[in-house]
């Protein structure tokens, strides 16, 4: 593992077809490929290395996501061949990406009528709580498949095939989709050409049998405004909608809208989705097509172990440490083997949980417990000047430390404040603002082999 190196996964659009020149062609076709794109180079700027366009998976649909893997580590990426009902999840872990695990499941994605692959398009998706996946196959296919993930294996099961009314302006079909945060709803749009009908479907997983998740299809949005394009899952637990309008009475305007949609509340239920059609305005040089940024959604779960920042207590102050409900096992640092931990003394703290699958997951937090906060005096080498009551200039020579992060804590031990530097040569010195009560403050200043830590008096 290389921390300044990543990979970056692509797929060709469609199944790669060769456009004529007057739509851009022809395409190189490349199927799903990988590069390693490394921050070292070009000045620190990042750019490709020498391993570049690595083929995996030829023909292949457009259809790529990832999800994490229940070790809360590794991830897997997740394509689909063309002409075949394959699906080729590949686990990216430390040791670089693995042979794919191969799964035969659902439909052959094949031309059916299109004519130029255009079933190949649209997205796929892997639900927040990794434990579903789900795709869209443009016209003239016109379905939608959900399938159960494991993400302990990689493994594509118990396929679903969601049927889309085909629109009679031929050109349209399903493309963009998403789950909501708390994995139970599936959104489904059904995109056509400007001025004619889009839709988004949303589908009740929560239903006992698949006719009845089947059935349970409604009708959450609808316009002739625009056409819908991509939907996707934010941090902020909504789905938002990409909008793509043209400009009629201007047939040289760009096309694309200034705005793009959004569903405020997608763990609801039928309209109290909440749909608004114009939610977020863009920049004015930027405009709403077809696509959004293809995140990972299993990122925004938070059913990873985690026992939170690292802490910095004063007595009589203590913690108690919680890995959280719903795994089958629990081993502390201590050997101790229930939920929760209490800690009151100094020292690295760590769990590993094991889940219904037999996944293990770990974390480690590091808890520091001065004497009292009036034995913490200031390391000599740290050099710490007052600009005001709010402010303060932070330096000291980082020759023997190029890779240490800065974290300001409140008494209680909530950390306020951190970034995390790398590769400083030198004199480091920056300022740095408060923007706290009065009272006392820690800086700890942590590099690989040390900590240094220090008090501060806001005024």
């Amino acid at each position: 593992a290389d921390g300044n190196k990543y990979y970056v996964f692509t797929a060709s659009a469609q199944m790669g077809i060769s456009f004529p020149p007057n739509l851009g062609g022809p395409q190189v076709y490349n199927g799903i490929a990988y590069s390693v794109v490394d921050m070292t180079l070009d000045g620190g700027l990042g750019d490709v290395d020498t391993i570049k366009n690595v083929p995996l998976v030829h023909p292949a649909t457009e259809k790529l996501t990832a999800v994490r893997h229940c070790n809360g580590r590794d991830y897997w990426v997740i394509a689909h061949k063309w002409n075949t009902n394959e699906f080729y999840a590949y686990l990216v872990s430390p040791s670089g990406i693995s042979s794919p695990v191969i799964s035969s499941v659902g439909l052959v994605h094949e031309d059916v009528g299109s004519g130029q692959g255009a079933e190949a398009i649209g997205y796929m998706k892997a639900s927040p709580d990794q434990k579903h996946l789900a795709l869209a196959c443009f016209n003239a296919m016109n379905k939608a498949e959900l399938f159960d993930f494991q993400n302990s294996t990689g493994v594509v099961s118990n396929p679903l095939t969601l049927n889309i009314p085909a629109s009679p302006n031929g050109y349209a079909g399903p493309y963009g989709l998403s789950f909501s945060p708390d994995g139970l709803k599936l959104y489904v749009v059904f995109h056509d050409y400007f001025g004619n009908p889009n839709f988004i479907f949303q589908y009740d997983l929560t239903q006992s049998t698949p006719s009845a998740i089947l059935a349970s299809r409604f009708t959450v949005a609808s316009t002739s405004g625009s056409s819908f394009g991509a939907l996707q899952l934010a941090t902020d637990g909504k789905l938002y909608i990409a909008n793509l309008t043209v400009n009629l009475a201007n047939p040289n305007a760009p096309p694309g809208s200034p705005t793009v949609g959004r569903l405020n509340n997608p763990n609801s239920l039928g309209f109290a989705c909440s749909w608004v059609i114009n939610a977020v305005t863009l920049d004015s040089s930027t405009r709403s097509v077809w696509g959004l940024p293809d995140f990972i959604e299993s990122d925004f779960s938070s059913d990873n172990v985690n026992l939170g920042p690292d802490l910095y207590l004063i007595p009589p102050f203590s913690v108690t440490l919680d890995a959280g409900p719903g795994y089958t096992s629990y081993l502390w640092s201590d050997g101790s083997t229930l939920q929760t931990l209490n800690a009151d003394t100094n020292g690295t703290y760590w769990v590993s949980v094991t889940n219904a699958d037999g996944c293990v997951q770990s974390d480690t937090v590091h808890i520091l417990f001065p004497v009292s906060v009036h034995e913490i005096s200031r390391p000599t080498d740290l050099n710490i000047a007052y600009l005001d009551n709010k402010s303060f200039l932070l330096s000291f020579d980082a020759k023997l430390h190029s890779d240490f992060s800065v974290n300001i804590f409140s008494l209680d031990g909530k950390l306020l404040q951190r970034e995390q530097h790398k590769n400083v040569s030198g004199t480091f010195s920056k300022k740095y603002e408060l923007n706290y009560a009065a009272g006392i403050y820690i800086l700890s200043v942590r590099f690989n082999s040390e900590t240094k830590n220090t008090k501060l008096i806001l005024r």
